[in-house]
């Protein structure tokens, strides 16, 4: 399995990519912050970028070539003001990646939490 992790950096990203690697997977993840000790050097293949950048999502899962993709990536909004805003990027950043999924690893298992 080769899988691509969205929101790596986050409390179920690690986990999942704790026990993915534990299975024998190659992970690959990607988050728009540097990791935190409890992903960072276990093996994984990480990519620091925002998914609502179209040539980063397409080269993120061209190079990734996932056979699985688990996106828990998501902005929540702090405030109402932002709400708007976190939804916009949300949904653009999943779009670019069920995109860059579609043109590069069409056969790719894809698994979205909201």
């Amino acid at each position: 399995m080769r899988a691509l992790i969205t929101g790596i950096g986050g409390f179920v990203g690690g986990h999942l990519a704790t026990l993915l690697r534990q299975e024998g997977a190659e992970v690959w993840g990607i988050d728009c912050r540097p990791l935190s000790g409890h992903v960072a050097d276990r093996g994984i293949t990480m990519l620091l970028g925002d998914l609502c950048d179209r040539e980063f999502a397409r080269c993120a899962v061209r190079d990734a070539k996932p056979t699985h993709v688990f996106h828990l990536a998501w902005e929540f909004a702090d405030n109402v003001a932002r709400g708007a805003d976190a939804d916009r990027h949300n949904l653009e950043g999943l779009r670019l990646l069920l995109e860059a999924v579609h043109e590069s690893a069409p056969a790719a298992r894809v698994l979205v939490t909201s």
